[in-house]
């Protein structure tokens, strides 16, 4: 899994792919640990379909406008598109059920030709409002 740990970093993941999701979380916030495994399985689902997963320590700051933790930053083409509050995977998966109409309808990758492009990043071993809290447009970072 990417780690995002600076502005520069996270801006040239999402200026080079065509998804990008991030998980912004803290050690201490229990709802991240039990949100960490899950996302980690969702990023194996996703990986040859040009979805790139990462995290970012909230105490990064790699993101100014952190309403609550966890948070699931999600960029389409390189712009904001929602960002999930808390760890409900359930809305995870309706934003990427609704972002993948929204790419080309370009063939997924195979594993010889992966369409990820990852930076010279470390690894680590809504615009619609919920009534129910769930994911909103925060707009340009």
């Amino acid at each position: 899994m990417l780690e995002i740990n600076t502005k520069q970093q996270l801006n040239q993941l999402i200026s080079q792919n065509q998804v990008v999701i991030v998980d912004v979380w803290a050690d201490w916030c229990n709802p991240c640990k039990l949100l960490a495994p899950k996302f980690e399985e969702l990023s194996k689902q996703y990986r040859l379909g040009g979805v790139v997963f990462a995290k970012s320590e909230s105490n990064k700051q790699v993101f100014d406008d952190v309403k609550g933790l966890p948070s699931i930053y999600c960029f389409v083409k390189g712009k904001h598109f929602h960002t999930v509050l808390g760890a409900d995977m359930n809305e995870l998966k309706k934003v990427l059920q609704n972002i993948f109409p929204r790419i080309t309808q370009q063939p997924l990758a195979t594993e010889e030709q992966p369409s990820v492009n990852h930076p010279q990043v470390g690894y680590n071993t809504k615009n619609s409002n919920s009534s129910r809290g769930g994911y909103r447009s925060y707009g340009k970072l």
